[in-house]
């Protein structure tokens, strides 16, 4: 009993925490608006690895627009003219500095967000239901993870995405 309460508390703070991370994402998306740069009107979302590209230039001083609107990576590439044109702006070393402040919160709260998530597939491994069970009835490390095992859908620690 008490393994599943703890698991409901790292699960409330991973919780938490990434909601925290969004909203720190939100005020990365209001800071660059407020510099002109219209990144998340061609990106999809901040957290991709070409969006992250593109603010680490503008932070590290770059301000020509060709420049980090080349960082784009796979589908994104084929977005260069409307990727410049968000990117022309009025990003200065002030928005720079709270950029890279952001950023960093972010950093850190991927971090816990990753300690947690490992932390709670632990306890889940520790707890033999959460394991599944096997057609034959049996439960455990591994079970329930083979065809035909009851709720075998349900639950797979080597699939789960973060």
């Amino acid at each position: 009993m008490e393994t599943i309460r703890n698991l409901r508390d790292y699960t409330r703070l991973r919780t938490d925490l990434t909601r925290e991370r969004t909203r720190y994402y939100s005020r990365l998306e209001k800071l660059l608006e407020d510099a002109l740069i219209k990144v998340s009107a061609v990106a999809s979302r901040l957290d991709t690895v070409s969006a992250r590209d593109m603010v680490e230039a503008l932070i590290a001083g770059e301000r020509d627009p060709q420049t980090p609107a080349g960082l784009a990576r796979g589908r994104m590439k084929a977005k260069h003219r409307a990727l410049v044109e968000a990117l022309t702006g009025r990003f200065d070393d002030h928005h720079a500095e709270l950029a890279r402040m952001l950023l960093d919160q972010i950093d850190s709260l991927t971090g816990q967000i990753g300690r947690l998530t490992d932390r709670i597939d632990q306890l889940i491994a520790a707890i033999p239901a959460a394991q599944g069970v096997d057609p034959d009835g049996t439960t455990g490390p591994g079970a329930g993870l083979a065809e035909g095992a009851p709720g075998a859908f349900w639950f797979s620690p080597a699939g789960r995405s973060q």
